[in-house]
């Protein structure tokens, strides 16, 4: 199986104890994680309060802004804390991942917005 780099996906030697490529690699992916340990409270609050608003609208038919709020708060959330999953990090690597989450978060304000124009 060949061993890629947990940062940017590359491959790298099998036999090397190591798990990125360069330390310029190494450096992005640290920081990443630092910026990730730093700030997941704030991740986890807006994830659970887009969630919340979002049940609210499921519930109460006549409050569909709140789905616009929700989703739009559930975007600009991923859109500023790129946190994907270990599995998808794995996967793709840390900055494919990073794309990716970026990527679905602009789907999810674009789906907001279209949702706020059906309901006007």
């Amino acid at each position: 199986m060949n061993k890629k780099c947990k940062y940017c996906n590359k491959p790298i030697a099998p036999a090397n104890n190591i798990n990125y490529c360069s330390d310029k690699c190494k450096k992005k992916a640290e920081s990443f994680m630092a910026y990730y340990q730093k700030t997941k409270w704030i991740f986890y609050l807006l994830i659970t309060m887009s969630v919340g608003f979002i049940l609210i609208a499921g519930i109460i038919a006549t409050l569909r802004n709140f789905t616009f709020i929700g989703l739009g708060l559930l975007g600009l959330t991923s859109l500023f804390f790129p946190f994907g999953t270990s599995l998808g990090n794995e996967i793709h690597g840390l900055k494919n991942e990073i794309i990716i989450v970026r990527i679905l978060a602009i789907v999810l304000i674009l789906l907001g917005i279209f949702i706020l124009i059906q309901s006007l």
